[in-house]
């Protein structure tokens, strides 16, 4: 398996989407950075508290990177089993799961590792010029600081989760578009009930997420296991 899926990193040109998370991390400093100062200006104190703004970027996050595994996921798995890629995939010598499961692993795990370093580093040179030169009226305490990073871990995990979900439902319809509208539309829905509610209902959430995945998976397995080659 960690064959198959080097094969595919190697197949999907991987660097395009480091350059993508790159990007995304600088978005999302900029979007930091930008609430702060409005925020400010304007005298909100809903934006003027470190833990709503992390809060704020956290949901951010979640919308760029699940919709970021939806884009991969398009490339990486609609576009081979629709159409003339569909006989070259099957004419491989290994079984029609592992090479499915290998392509979603290649997608989880990057989106998963990509979402938790672009949001540290988002947090770490934001906190470091906050200590420096403020621009929240607040305290950055070590209790906050540590909540965030638990947070990142759980919308990273989440993100996975919504990018497998996001994938069956195009997989379905055929339709990289589907893929991409479903993955925005859950991962708005999803971010917005984890930062309003506790960490606990996150992890519930995420748990819920998780199941559906494997019931997806599976059920992927078997429509691919009884596709032709035409």
């Amino acid at each position: 398996m960690i064959k198959l899926i080097s094969l595919e990193m190697h197949k999907f040109k991987i660097k395009t989407y480091v350059l993508a998370s790159v990007v995304s991390c600088i978005v999302l400093l900029g979007f930091t950075y930008l609430i702060s100062v409005i925020s400010r200006v304007e005298k909100d104190p809903l934006f003027q508290s470190y833990s709503n703004i992390f809060k704020f970027i956290g949901i951010m996050s979640m919308i760029i990177f699940t919709v970021l595994s939806a884009v991969m996921y398009s490339r990486l798995v609609i576009e081979d089993y629709v159409g003339k890629k569909l006989v070259l995939l099957f004419s491989y010598p290994v079984s029609r799961s592992k090479i499915f499961l290998a392509k979603v692993c290649v997608v989880t795990l990057f989106t998963v590792i990509a979402l938790m370093f672009s949001n540290v580093a988002c947090l770490f040179i934001f906190s470091i010029t906050e200590l420096i030169c403020p621009i929240v009226r607040d305290m950055l305490t070590p209790f906050c600081f540590l909540g965030t990073l638990q947070s990142i871990l759980l919308i990273a995990l989440t993100v996975g989760a919504l990018g497998i979900l996001s994938m069956t439902v195009g997989f379905i319809k055929k339709s990289m578009p589907t893929t991409i509208i479903t993955s925005f539309a859950l991962a708005a829905t999803v971010g917005n009930t984890i930062m309003n509610g506790s960490f606990k209902i996150g992890l519930i959430l995420l748990g819920i997420l998780i199941v559906l995945d494997i019931l997806a998976v599976r059920e992927t397995i078997k429509k691919i296991n009884q596709m032709d080659a035409v």
